[in-house]
């Protein structure tokens, strides 16, 4: 099994956590500066959580970013993928589809992680259903466009 630490979105996984983290502490201290009557401690912890919560939002988005070079960073990505379902289902087409995209990239990236690591894919077990290569985003467009093209002429024939 790989685990390379070097790999951006387990680094990007463990620096959520700590931030996250820190938000929870945050979150206490500003309650608390809220039940003392102090204003000041109260906004300066707020803007700091709110600071913290913003550089999560960055870093979650950017997990989509990267294709997963190790299982944990298969698993950091289906479970950022998971946490989409929402996005996905909201009225807003741009936050749908934005998430749509992001939950592409994520899913084909542990896919294709996950059969590395296992030396087998899902085509090879005859599911080819469950893994459309020709909307793989982390495979070239050209290579994409080629695959169908040579498929719809085998077909032809």
């Amino acid at each position: 099994m790989t685990t390379n630490i070097n790999d951006p979105i387990v680094f990007m996984g463990r620096y959520i956590a700590q931030l996250e983290a820190r938000s929870d502490e945050l979150e206490g201290k500003e309650n608390d500066a809220r039940k003392a009557s102090n204003a000041p401690g109260e906004t300066y912890f707020e803007n700091a959580r709110l600071d913290v919560h913003n550089r999560i939002c960055a870093l979650r988005d950017s997990l989509s970013c990267f294709e997963a070079r190790s299982l944990t960073a298969a698993l950091i990505q289906l479970g950022r993928a998971h946490g989409l379902l929402d996005d996905v289902a909201e009225d807003d087409k741009t936050i749908a589809l934005a998430a749509r995209a992001q939950m592409e990239r994520l899913i084909m990236s542990a896919i294709r992680c996950i059969e590395r690591e296992l030396g087998t894919g899902l085509d090879e077990m005859g599911l080819t259903a469950f893994r459309v290569s020709h909307l793989d985003p982390w495979t070239p467009v050209e290579e994409r466009l080629a695959a169908i093209k040579a498929k719809c002429e085998s077909k032809a024939v």
